[in-house]
Parts: C-alpha cells; structure tokens; sequence
C-alpha cells in the first residue's frame, strides 16, 4: 500500500525545484577554435607557382586529446580534461585546416587543403602530423611536441621529416588565452618548419 502522506512532500520538493531550475541546468559551457593570425604577423617567403595541390594532413593524435574537452596540463604527467570548455570542432580537423590557412599566406597561393583535399585536384605534397603533446596550463604556457613528415606524391618518396617542440605563453586563466596561445604555436608551426621547407622543393624545376 502507498503511502500518500510521506509521497506528498516528496513530489511538492521535485515540483519546486524544477521551477526554480535547480534540476536539469548544469555548468554553462563553451567551444573554441583554433584561428590562424593575421598576415602581417608572417615573414616573406617566394610564392608558391607549383600546379599540384599540398595537402595538411592526416594529424595523428594520442588518445587523450581525441575527446571534444580541452585539455590542459596539471603536472608534467598529469592532464585535466575540461567537463565544461569544449574545441568546436575534431581536434585534429581543426589543426589541419590552420595549418592549411597558414601556408597558403605564406606562400601566397591557394593550391593548400585538409587532408584529403579537392576529390579532382591534383595532388603533389602531403605534410603528416603526428602530435605527443598539444597542451599546456592557464596562466602558464602552451607546449605542441610532434614530428612531421613531407611527402612527394607523384614519387612516393619523403623529401624531410623531423621533430619539433614548440610553446607559446598563455597570457591569462581563460579557455580563451589558451586557445589563442594554441593558434600561435601553429602560427610558429608554419612560419619556422612547414613553409620553408615546402618553399625549397614545391615549384617547378
């Protein structure tokens, strides 16, 4: 048999608590992405006059940083993954397409894509990314390790592959900062490593 009399105040408490939107309203969240810089932040390099197209990516992740969370960086090997500060996008897609926006300033073309690119277009240079670190702490700095590789398409063969560490400083205790300290470490990415070697080999002979 029910008993109506301890029920009533249970259902009059959820009742009241709905209305005042207690139940069912989390912490409010927030997406961000990553964003390549403004041109006059770029060096010079020669204009890229090749007729194949270079392609960024695939980006190979570690598995911490596959997840839609943002994640920073506690201590040396411990990481926090955010419940409420989300990228906007996959990861790997995101930094892709920077990179890809990077190069084509810096080599003043627009013969770049993601990976895999235009499904007609003709296909001459593939730069592989495969990330150990994208992270770093609020208030601190941003730290990208990984080692990338440049590929000729038509020959099959790797022109360079190399490793690289690079950081950026967070300049304040936001998602924001550390998103915005992200893009800058791409920005670097691209200036110092990915467009002078591409520059070297990628137009005619």
């Amino acid at each position: 048999m029910i008993n109506y009399r301890f029920l009533l105040p249970n259902v009059i408490l959820l009742f009241t608590l709905t209305l005042t939107g207690c139940i069912g309203k989390g912490a409010p969240t927030h997406q961000f992405t990553l964003e390549s810089l403004p041109g006059s932040s770029r060096s010079a390099l020669p204009a890229y006059t090749g007729q194949g197209m270079i392609l960024i990516g695939p980006v190979h992740l570690p598995q911490q940083l596959t997840g839609q969370g943002i994640v920073t960086r506690l201590e040396p090997t411990v990481v926090n993954t955010s419940a409420t500060n989300f990228w906007a996008g996959p990861l790997d897609e995101q930094i892709s397409t920077v990179l890809s926006r990077e190069l084509a300033a810096l080599l003043q073309t627009d013969k770049t894509a993601p990976y895999p690119g235009p499904r007609f277009g003709e296909r001459a240079y593939q730069v592989e990314l495969t990330v150990e670190q994208f992270s770093g702490t609020l208030n601190g700095k941003f730290t990208c390790t990984l080692h990338w590789t440049l590929n000729d398409l038509r020959t099959r063969k790797i022109i360079e592959r190399k490793s690289v560490t690079l950081s950026a400083p967070v300049s304040g205790s936001s998602y924001q900062d550390y998103a915005a300290a992200a893009s800058r470490v791409l920005a670097d990415l691209s200036s110092t490593q990915l467009a002078p070697a591409t520059a070297d080999i990628a137009r005619p002979q």
